[in-house]
């Protein structure tokens, strides 16, 4: 049996459909064997054809959303085009975009770490921070002194 050669530009389109399809549905349109696929999907000396892949897939992606926003809107304009199926085209690329960039699992918030402390409280703080610092270095005072 004779071993088939891919080209690297073949490689990087199984790899980067295999991303997002799936290796079963790569094998499909591609006619690489699902082993294969996995093979290169798996393997550390093929990371930088899977970074490329899903860097050049993500761009794909963001370029629909692109032209699904436009569509939206020419839609919103005409009523004899059909909206809800060109706000669910959208919704699945800028899904599917969101979760190759990992925008879908970016979690970031803010916080006031400072609750409900007013000025002379943060006054109080630092001044009392200052303290502890100018005594950083300095040996503690003998038992039962105080250095007041």
């Amino acid at each position: 049996m004779t071993r088939r050669r891919y080209t690297p530009k073949q490689r990087a389109e199984a790899v980067g459909l295999a991303v997002v399809h799936g290796v079963t549905e790569t094998e499909r349109r591609t006619g690489i064997p699902k082993e294969t696929v996995q093979y290169w999907t798996q393997r550390p000396e093929f990371a930088h054809l899977r970074t490329t892949a899903r860097e050049a897939v993500a761009d794909q992606f963001w370029v629909g959303i692109q032209v699904g926003v436009e569509q939206v809107i020419a839609g919103l304009k005409d009523p004899a085009i059909p909206l809800r199926d060109k706000q669910q085209a959208l919704a699945t690329l800028y899904d599917r975009h969101a979760l190759m960039t990992g925008a879908a699992t970016a979690r970031t918030e803010s916080r006031d770490i400072t609750g409900t402390l007013t000025d002379a409280d943060l006054i109080a703080i630092v001044r009392e921070a200052e303290q502890i610092a100018g005594t950083i270095g300095t040996a503690p005072p003998p038992s039962g002194e105080t250095t007041d």
